[in-house]
């Protein structure tokens, strides 16, 4: 594996096309926002995957907009305006999870190699507990809209005392 780095426009353009042609992928993850399943510097695997493909609980890789490519946990699935759409998350992130249309999704991560060590992410026990994981993170999310709130609250009743 060669540890070049792309630019993340450059690196878009080549996973959307070795996915689309139906080749496996195999890539350095960079960023925490799948910690600590998925760490900075992780090896991932990726297998072509479509949107209907796709379970809660695994992990898809698909862009946001142009430029970004992201593996993110699915956590749920819906119809909007007749399409379906994923909504995904990074494991340990509070923020607002994606909004995944069909044409963004690339494929599913099979696969994380850290230390020479590989483990499969798509056995039946890894796909129960990213399921497990989902609801957890859902709760945080809003949990951490609550904080947001209260604090707003706070900081307006503080200012007009």
């Amino acid at each position: 594996m060669c540890d070049e780095r792309l630019k993340p426009d450059d690196f878009a353009a080549l996973s959307t096309e070795l996915l689309g042609r139906g080749n496996r992928i195999r890539f350095r993850a960079r960023g925490r926002s799948m910690s600590p399943l998925i760490r900075d510097g992780d090896v991932l695997t990726v297998e072509p995957a479509r949107l209907g493909d796709l379970r809660v609980g695994e992990v898809a890789l698909h862009r946001i907009g142009e430029r970004q490519v992201v593996a993110h946990r699915v956590v749920g699935c819906r119809a909007e305006d007749g399409r379906r759409v994923l909504t995904t998350r990074g494991d340990s992130v509070l923020g607002a999870p994606d909004r995944v249309s069909e044409v963004d999704v690339l494929g599913r991560v099979i696969e994380r190699e850290r230390n020479g060590r590989v483990v499969r992410l798509n056995g039946w026990l890894r796909r129960l507990g990213g399921r497990l994981l989902v609801p957890l993170l859902t709760s945080r999310s809003m949990a951490a809209r609550f904080l947001g709130w209260g604090r707003r609250l706070a900081t307006r009743l503080c200012g007009r005392a």
